[in-house]
């Protein structure tokens, strides 16, 4: 049963190992005003209703680091949906699905697990990462699912930023990816339907001001909500997770957490997550929170029976709902 209380006070960890799948040295890259009248036009118009056409893109899957020292990251709020799930010990990282709108940039993007491969591939997405773990390197390298991967790029479309410390310097642009995949013969066009159900009806559960998914060594995600803007902040161990280009805080219109069994498979520590049978679950929308059964459909991650949202959607992989903590406030602070 998840705990909802009105406070808490929760302690920060120690930085995160390094993982030194893609530890490469970096391979730095060497890459009169005059007032306008705002007149509609035809061309505006049409190309604004062009716009407002939904994006038939195929989705890109993106692995990000979530390591103390890869922050800030860059280019998650377009993310339509992200993923956060356990690598090794307490760290975790970040698959960010992008479908309907790009960010300049996006990482610092590190190694796949097969977890990673799990999550995305309901999708059918370009999958993104520097490096793997033994597993996923065999189903990336099976024609399981279409990747590019940095240990094949590293310097060129996975370009190091000087500024940043390998591992944690990787990054991609979107439309370069599809350009890659498209000279390679792969297909960049959108194949599967949107997972997700969509509503604008009010939202019925518990007061939700604060969620808190502690993870082990005392690492944890947290979520605000904003009830001037609807959306919940994200944090990171007590302190906003923010965007290094925009500088803007990351919001979320959904958070979704989905309890998995987890298991330890190698001295590495890396994990299998079983994501087959379903199980227990919350949905977090509009300040309010609702105890769910969550589903594999088609190898797409759901809830069962209840609609998100309009907008993103955060989603949280636990071994167990016991690491989530409800407040009906803000004392924590």
């Amino acid at each position: 049963m998840v705990s909802m209380l009105t406070a808490c006070t929760v302690g920060l960890g120690e930085d995160e190992p390094r993982d030194d799948t893609n530890e490469l040295d970096p391979k730095d890259m060497h890459q009169d005003e005059q007032q306008d009248v705002d007149v509609p036009s035809e061309e505006s118009e049409s190309t604004e209703e062009a716009n407002l056409e939904p994006s038939t893109a195929r989705p890109v899957a993106v692995v990000v680091s979530n390591d103390r020292a890869a922050l800030p990251l860059v280019g998650l709020q377009e993310a339509d949906v992200v993923y956060e799930v356990l690598s090794e010990a307490s760290i975790t990282r970040f698959v960010a699905v992008y479908q309907s709108e790009y960010p300049e940039r996006i990482g610092p993007i590190r190694s796949a697990r097969e977890a990673f491969i799990d999550v995305a591939l309901g999708y059918d997405p370009l999958f993104i990462a520097h490096g793997f773990s033994p597993g996923a390197e065999a189903r990336l390298y099976s024609e399981e699912i279409d990747q590019l991967n940095g240990m094949d790029y590293d310097g060129t479309l996975f370009a190091r930023d000087s500024e940043r410390a390998a591992p944690h310097n990787s990054f991609v642009r979107v439309d370069e990816l599809l350009a890659t995949a498209s000279d390679h013969g792969m297909n960049t066009e959108m194949t599967v339907d949107v997972p997700f159900s969509f509503t604008e009806d009010d939202f019925q559960g518990e007061v939700a001001e604060q969620i808190v998914v502690s993870y082990q060594d005392a690492n944890y995600a947290e979520y605000r909500f904003n009830e001037n803007e609807d959306v919940y902040v994200r944090y990171n161990n007590g302190e906003p997770l923010v965007d290094g280009d925009t500088l803007d805080a990351y919001e979320v219109d959904n958070l979704f957490i989905v309890e998995a069994p987890h298991a330890v498979i190698d001295d590495a520590g890396r994990r299998h997550i079983d994501f087959l049978n379903g199980g227990d679950g919350l949905l977090i929308r509009n300040g309010k929170a609702q105890e769910i059964q969550w589903k594999n459909e088609n190898n797409q991650i759901v809830p069962v029976d209840e609609s998100l949202a309009l907008g993103n959607t955060w989603v949280n992989i636990v071994p167990s709902l016991q690491s989530v903590t409800i407040y009906s406030d803000l004392e924590s602070e």
